[in-house]
């Protein structure tokens, strides 16, 4: 998947003139006819927002074994209230 690349390395001359060769008016990124989102579409709100803010929450205290980490993973997620969850689907749209 060439979104999974260096995006450098897509803005250089060369390999953006073999993707206009090999892929005309196919290939998507910076300087190509079809732009790049600025949040990949394979992005889901579970990415952009959960993941993170359960990491940062489960893990801001010591884990002292492994039902610790689970629990502490299980009360994040049930903390996180539909509104905020509306709000980041939201966000999400206005991308």
């Amino acid at each position: 998947k060439v979104s999974s690349f260096n995006r450098t390395v897509l803005l250089h001359t060369t390999a953006s003139e073999f993707l206009d060769t090999t892929f005309p008016q196919r290939w998507i990124g910076r300087g190509a006819v079809k732009a790049w989102p600025p949040r990949s579409p394979d992005i889901t709100p579970l990415y952009f927002y959960l993941w993170g803010y359960v990491k940062q929450h489960a893990y801001s205290e010591r884990i002292n074994d492994i039902n610790h980490l689970k629990q502490g993973i299980t009360d994040v997620i049930h903390s996180v209230t539909p509104d905020v969850l509306t709000r980041v689907w939201e966000e999400l749209d206005y991308l």
